[in-house]
């Protein structure tokens, strides 16, 4: 029943076009008089009417639906000149009307308008024609200010903040919101989320260099996906200009830190347009090298009953991180008056080796423990869409096809876990008075000697996500007095696969059963005199070629940190051993049964939306777009159900099950822009949004083990929030764009975790320090 709401709603649309047919359009391109670039976003309107568009990225326009006769076009764009162009219109006839800007000076002087100036104004001119509340990010200003990738690029927007990992940032934070919360496109296609947990999606792997702008929507509209709370984020691709470019960046970097020189940049990329520029051709590639080494200290406090906190917990990371990253993509496209045609293809890589060395230091377990993690992983990231514009009289007709893939794998984590013992000169209470953390190290003891090996641990995973997506718009408008109201309804189909698979494993140098491994570490560190029924000694893994001093620039002291070839090495070494001294060996690897199986999932998620919004604009003060937007999502996840026994490597009986959900939604949304001066508006609106559960929230698995209970609630409902937006925005050639502005939102079912822990500890947090040094140089 709800389907067939939206398929009235097309019936109705077409069936009134027809008599729009007979009338005419106006297309044309508004470009920078000095350099003949496009100028995105300028506002061109007929005097006296309240008909008129903005212009897109290339600084072409199309006014449909105008009547014959005799008419003015004015064209503004913030920091120009205005100008005006005659025309006159007959009957079903397309009038193409160009116009070239000149650049607003003051009189007598001359001014030199910088790249980043330029970038500057297209933002400003974008935010102040757009409907809706809107940042940009210019392609202009994305190419002056290089970032390390997209996602420090969105971060200079106003309410936008990042998560960061390894030194830049991966993900987008909106409006304070958890970046699962937003959603994450190209060329409006949604990216595949990245990660096994929730819907987020990691953009370190997305070259800036790819994109002609960003645009971040913080208040939806009923043309949009509903899945954000937060907002969206757009990458729009680069294309081919009616200029032919071949461009060529190279840089270099050194990194202080790691006294690393081979650090480079590389970018190739080029276009051209044929055949009376309507076909047009872009290609790019780029491949980087960037070292992100770091040094951390962290510390931890915990909260007792009675409300006093203390510090229980002081530790060092020391990491050598390095990324390489590769991305293509290619871009092909058609241009006419009546139809556009855009086939984009992008493919991002990022391969990251890091090796994290720590040193940990823990008050009240009166343990000083060493690791050493070794970690090889890999992320791509595929995005193919089709997009097709038809223009059919005044009825512009829009199909949309697309595929998005994600694939994260960490093929081996390596770990190596050694610990001291009472590793403290003195014995602390809840009684005593709090110690500050840096005062740790001095009362630990730092015997050598008592450091003893406990694991050496295995991790490798894989996560993959692929959706398919198409969709269909129609969008037709008319007169009615002195309103012009143009409708648009549309429909949408995903269909979504999920796949997550980890498995674990440990070899446990300190039991029993492990003699003959301790006899092999014996016989290859040379230890004649270690009797293998002993605990088997640190020492020998500890670099004794790592400088202390460069650690945090000697503010703190890190020492007795693992080598990692050593790591490497005898882990794999131990793992195919098959005989020592003349024995056969036994098992050496033990999986870990719990932790290989608890989150393991394989899922589907098909999705079906539709909307209607009109746009009504009065003169030309006034503009109303209501609208309401209908989405339905059914889910499919299997995933693993255990009651484990009491050791994690012991095998135990699994069994899988499914679970299906099924909700649907109808949101209203409208908004409202009312311009009564040329330098001033104001924008409010009322939206309705979700958020979908993460993975690991719906995935019908439980496991118990020991004393823990892992289980999740397959019903969870998504959270709706109801959004209050106000903006003014002042703007003038001289002052640019100044705005000011709120937002509320109620959002109902909120998902959260809680846990209940025993031994009176009601709350624990971490603070951390960092340092680092990158300095680059380039040319271009």
């Amino acid at each position: 029943m709800r389907k067939i709401w939206f398929i009235l709603a097309v019936a109705v649309l077409l069936l009134g076009s027809g008599q729009a047919w007979a009338k005419s359009r106006i297309t044309g391109k508004v470009t920078d008089a000095k350099t003949g670039n496009g100028l995105p976003g300028a506002n061109v309107f007929i005097e006296d009417t309240n008909i008129g568009a903005a212009t897109g990225l290339e600084g072409e326009y199309l006014i449909t639906n105008v009547p014959p006769g005799q008419y003015t076009l004015i064209f503004r764009y913030i920091g120009y000149e205005e100008a005006t162009a005659q025309v006159n219109v007959t009957a079903n006839e397309t009038i193409i009307q160009d116009v070239r800007l000149e650049y607003q000076t003051l009189t007598g002087e001359e001014v030199q308008v910088t790249a980043q100036a330029e970038g500057q104004m297209q933002a400003i001119n974008q935010q102040i024609t757009a409907n809706t509340i809107k940042n940009i990010v210019s392609s202009d200003k994305i190419q002056e200010l290089p970032e390390a990738n997209a996602a420090e690029a969105v971060g200079r927007l106003p309410g936008i903040s990042l998560k960061r990992e390894g030194g830049e940032g991966n993900k987008v934070v909106i409006r304070g919101l958890s970046p699962k919360y937003n959603k994450i496109q190209i060329d409006g296609v949604s990216m595949a989320a990245t990660g096994s947990e929730d819907r987020s999606v990691d953009l370190s792997m997305i070259s800036p260099n790819m994109l002609e702008g960003i645009e971040v929507s913080k208040a939806a509209m009923a043309d949009q996906e509903a899945d954000q709370l937060g907002g969206t984020v757009n990458f729009i691709l680069r294309g081919a200009r009616e200029k032919s470019s071949l461009n060529v960046t190279a840089q270099g970097g050194y990194n202080e830190l790691s006294d690393e020189y081979q650090n480079y940049h590389l970018i190739v990329g080029g276009g051209r347009r044929f055949w009376d520029n309507r076909i047009g051709v872009f290609a790019q590639a780029n491949l980087e090298r960037r070292d992100r080494s770091d040094n951390n200290v962290y510390s931890g406090y915990q909260m007792l009953q009675d409300s006093i906190t203390i510090a229980n917990m002081l530790g060092f990371q020391d990491v050598r991180r390095t990324n390489q990253r590769q991305g293509a993509m290619l871009v092909l496209d058609y241009k006419s008056p009546l139809t556009n045609v855009k086939f984009s293809n992008t493919y991002n890589h990022i391969d990251i080796d890091t090796y994290s060395r720590q040193e940990h230091l823990d008050v009240v377990g009166r343990n000083h423990g060493y690791n050493g993690i070794s970690t090889q992983e890999d992320m791509t990231v595929l995005v193919n869409a089709l997009n097709v514009e038809q223009y059919i009289g005044d009825v512009k007709l829009t199909a949309n096809a697309s595929y998005s893939r994600s694939e994260k794998k960490v093929p081996e984590e390596l770990r190596l876990e050694a610990a001291e013992a009472n590793a403290f000169v003195e014995r602390w209470t809840f009684d005593d008075k709090p110690i500050h953390p840096t005062e740790f190290q001095a009362k630990a003891i730092n015997d050598t000697s008592k450091i003893l090996v406990n694991w050496f641990r295995q991790r490798e995973f894989d996560v993959m996500e692929e959706e398919l997506s198409a969709d269909i718009n129609a969008e037709w408008g008319f007169d009615a007095g002195i309103a012009q109201i143009q409708f648009k309804v549309g429909a949408k189909y995903k269909n979504k696969n999920k796949d997550y698979n980890n498995e674990e494993y440990r070899i446990p140098i300190a039991w029993n059963d492990l003699d003959l491994a301790r006899a092999y570490l014996a016989d290859e560190f040379g230890l004649s005199g270690y009797d293998i029924g002993q605990d088997f000694p640190y020492r020998p893994f500890i670099d004794f070629d790592y400088d202390p001093e460069t650690f945090m620039a000697g503010d703190y002291k890190i020492s007795r940190i693992p080598d990692r070839g050593k790591i490497e090495k005898h882990y794999h070494a131990i793992r195919d051993l098959e005989t020592v001294r003349g024995q056969s060996v036994g098992k050496t690897v033990y999986r870990d049964y719990n932790a290989s199986i608890q989150n393991d999932y394989f899922g589907e998620e098909n999705y079906f939306a539709a909307y209607f919004m009109p746009t009504i604009k009065v003169g030309e003060s006034v503009t109303l777009i209501p609208g309401v937007r209908y989405e339905q999502n059914n889910t499919e996840y299997t995933a693993n159900r255990a009651d484990s026994p009491g050791k994690w490597s012991d095998p135990f009986p699994v069994d899988t099950a499914a679970a299906t959900r099924e909700n649907d939604y109808f949101l209203p949304m409208i908004h409202a822009k009312y311009k009564p001066v040329d330098w001033f508006d104001v924008r409010a609106s009322y939206t309705q949004t979700l958020s979908r559960p993460s993975y690991m929230s719906i995935i019908p698995s439980w496991t118990s083990w020991q004393d823990n209970l892992t289980w999740n609630n397959t019903t969870l409902k998504p959270s709706v929030s109801k959004s209050w937006d106000l903006y003014l925005s002042f703007y003038s050639d001289k002052v640019g764009l100044l705005t000011i502005g709120g937002f509320q939102k109620n959002i109902k079912n909120f998902v959260y975790n809680t846990d209940h822990l025993a031994g009176g500890l009601d709350g624990y947090s971490t603070g951390m320090a960092g340092k680092r040094t990158d300095r680059r140089q380039g040319v271009r």
